[in-house]
């Protein structure tokens, strides 16, 4: 049995609004999420043939930091969370590779979130 529901004008438009509210704040909530990825990458960017050990390990700890200003986001879900510290240590993990670092402290290569609230 179906169920008519009358709607004014005045409802229609609240619930267009909170609609369109709801879709702007995935829209953000994916744009905070971009913008964490983009400067990952564009930290791991400074990387080249020439980077010293010293270098490195900047890289690193700056790569550390963005981990750990994503955990704090709280615009950010924690399957966000977990696919960035994956893409972290992806990243770190070839950055190591290329400069054959066998040496490097693990504390520096990897980051464990897997709950953002933990972290505060």
């Amino acid at each position: 049995m179906k169920k008519t529901v009358r709607l004014t004008e005045s409802d229609l438009i609240k619930l267009v609004q909170k609609i369109v509210k709801e879709q702007e704040l995935d829209d953000d909530e994916e744009n905070v999420f971009e913008e964490h990825m983009m400067t990952l990458d564009h930290i791991a960017n400074h990387f080249n043939r020439n980077t010293t050990e010293e270098e490195l390990e900047d890289i690193l700890d700056r790569i550390e930091y963005e981990i750990q200003s994503a955990v704090q986001d709280e615009e950010l879900t924690d399957d966000q969370i977990n696919e960035l510290v994956k893409y972290a240590d992806e990243v770190t993990g070839e950055l190591i590779n290329q400069n054959q670092l066998d040496d490097m402290p693990t504390y520096k290569t990897k980051w464990r979130y897997s709950d953002k609230d933990n972290q505060k």
